[in-house]
């Protein structure tokens, strides 16, 4: 509990202050007295509202004085020594065991009673630890409780850091701070200019103001609900849109591949075709190389014979046509003769071109349009014209280029 704050109950007309000197056996009674209020003939009993400070009412009649926990109806229950003192029944068994170890320790043996000595009047009763069980309930203490957590309302008051016996019941809105009676009169007064309401006016006069803020907090709040549900939508709608748009794009560069490959393939049947034709035309010479070279090699042979068998009348046949042992002049190889060679190259005349417009090929368009169903209808129909519809959208193109 704050400092300046007690626990009161509610309003009341007659006042009945306890004093936390007072016993059990005297509260009781006062709590159900009835009153006969002076010059008041209707209704002669009335039940008086009570004034309790809590933390002293609990403090001195429900809290165990040993353990100073509060007393219940199960483990904790308040039980009434000879002496009619109350304890708690968990320290009472707590008493004895810690008594009877006390006294095993001097006799080795475990007594069956012991003495147990009260805290509040140091009065002593012997008891076993059945004994104790058997204690009475002190039913005052039960009364208390149910009264205290059954019968009554608590309010939280506070009280003024000048006037400490006065409650602050009073708020100056020019000082912005709470009051109490005595401030209205000393300090916080309408000759040296503070407005003052009470309590109970200000919260009804704020909370219709509050009630406005929290209203158009929520509206606010609904509407970035909204929104967000719609972002999310929208971020849903552009993850498609971005499958779609690769898709787009490896389409075109799909096409473009094709396009290329079969180019190169063409290129390819071509180059095979050229140098395929000249080899076969070196192939034929090579087979008349071939044949000639036979032929020579056939006359040199009859020649070199005819020269080991000396045989003169051959011999003179053989001077007289030399001509058909003559070198051929017709077999002519224009690649050796006129050191001629044909080459082949690829003429790859719009590489840098085609490099060029590949490096800026394609652009990624995005559009900026509204979401409104009229402006859906323009641009879902290619041949519908802006004129007609009445709407002239307005987009905005921006291009993506690495």
């Amino acid at each position: 509990m704050k400092k300046g704050e007690s626990y009161l109950r509610p309003p009341f007309m007659i006042q009945d202050h306890f004093s936390t000197d007072e016993s059990v056996e005297k509260i009781i009674p006062k709590l159900d007295q009835r009153m006969v209020f002076s010059g008041q003939p209707s209704s002669p009993y009335v039940k008086r509202n009570i004034v309790l400070e809590e933390c002293s009412f609990v403090e001195k009649f429900l809290k165990c004085i040993i353990c100073e926990e509060i007393y219940n109806n199960d483990d904790r229950q308040p039980k009434l020594l000879p002496c009619h003192h109350t304890l708690c029944r968990i320290c009472i068994i707590q008493m004895f065991i810690s008594e009877a170890e006390y006294r095993r320790s001097l006799i080795n043996d475990l007594p069956n009673a012991v003495t147990i000595i009260c805290p509040q009047c140091s009065k002593s009763f012997i008891s076993t630890h059945e004994g104790l069980r058997q204690l009475p309930t002190d039913h005052r203490v039960i009364q208390l409780l149910d009264f205290f957590s059954n019968n009554t309302d608590r309010q939280t008051v506070q009280y003024c850091s000048i006037h400490e016996t006065q409650p602050i019941n009073f708020f100056c809105e020019s000082c912005i701070e709470p009051i109490c009676r005595d401030c209205t009169i000393v300090d916080h007064t309408e000759a040296k200019g503070h407005y003052v309401r009470d309590l109970d006016g200000a919260v009804k006069h704020y909370t219709p103001i509050i009630e406005a803020a929290m209203s158009d907090l929520q509206s606010e709040k609904s509407s970035l609900k909204e929104k967000r549900e719609t972002l999310e939508q929208s971020i849903e709608t552009f993850d498609k849109a971005e499958h779609d748009v690769v898709e787009q794009v490896r389409g075109s560069f799909a096409a473009l591949r094709a396009a290329l490959e079969e180019r190169e393939k063409q290129l390819i049947a071509m180059a095979e075709k050229e140098v395929g034709n000249e080899k076969q035309k070196f192939r034929e010479k090579i087979d008349l190389i071939d044949k000639r070279t036979e032929e020579v090699g056939e006359k040199y042979q009859e020649l070199q014979k005819l020269k080991e068998e000396g045989n003169v009348e051959k011999m003179y046949k053989v001077t007289q046509n030399l001509s058909d042992y003559k070198p051929s002049s017709t077999l002519r190889i224009r690649e050796i003769d006129d050191g001629t060679m044909t080459k082949f190259t690829f003429n790859d005349r719009d590489e840098k071109y085609i490099s060029n417009r590949l490096q800026n090929y394609g652009d990624i368009i995005t559009r900026m349009e509204s979401s409104r169903s009229s402006v859906s209808s323009v641009s879902s129909t290619s041949n519908t014209s802006s004129t007609s519809s009445g709407y002239t959208p307005s987009y905005r193109y921006s291009y993506y280029r690495p």
